[in-house]
């Protein structure tokens, strides 16, 4: 099949999956700068099917329609891992969401909470208002605050060209017809 006008057989997976990171990043960064609502309402099941693949979370929950969740999108009881996932990395972000997970009591449920920034994430997090651990809670965030070029570099060291074309695949249908990067035909 033909995409963006490069022969998926004559691409690498992960040459192939770059291709799909990079028209995703870009798609996002553009709507989100336009202010365009939807953006922040992307498709539930591109978020659990990526940390499905990269993670290997095989249980993984939308809690998103919950209203005893409303600091996370994810759930893994299997790996007591909560994910969140978020067009900004900012600081502020993972404060504000650190302060309702703990306000409604999900570190009881689960001791990891994981960020997928869609955007960029920060260099650095170093604020003193992150809480790194509480109880059975573990939060570090060079552990688990992950941008796409990071689950890139995830699934390029694995070498697992499965996962890498299961990843471009999925990007690939989220993009669909309504973003067609960069031209060529689907």
């Amino acid at each position: 099949m033909e995409y963006l006008g490069l022969n998926d057989s004559n691409q690498s997976p992960a040459s192939r999956l770059a291709t799909f990171v990079a028209a995703y990043k870009h798609y996002v960064t553009i709507y989100s700068n336009a202010r365009l609502p939807d953006v922040a309402i992307f498709d539930e099941s591109l978020a659990r099917d990526i940390a499905e693949i990269v993670f290997g979370y095989g249980d993984l929950v939308s809690l998103y329609l919950e209203t005893s969740f409303p600091a996370v999108d994810l759930g893994s009881q299997a790996a007591a891992c909560a994910i969140q996932v978020t067009l900004s990395g900012s600081t502020t972000t993972i404060v504000e969401t650190q302060e309702k997970f703990f306000a409604h009591g999900l570190d009881g449920i689960y001791s990891r909470l994981t960020f997928i920034i869609l955007g960029e994430k920060q260099a650095t997090y170093d604020s003193e208002r992150i809480v790194r651990s509480r109880g059975a809670f573990a939060f570090d965030p060079d552990r688990d605050i992950y941008d796409l070029d990071d689950l890139f570099n995830i699934l390029v060291s694995s070498a697992d060209p499965a996962k890498m074309e299961a990843f471009a695949d999925r990007l690939q249908r989220e993009l669909g017809s309504s973003a067609r990067p960069y031209g060529g035909d689907p």
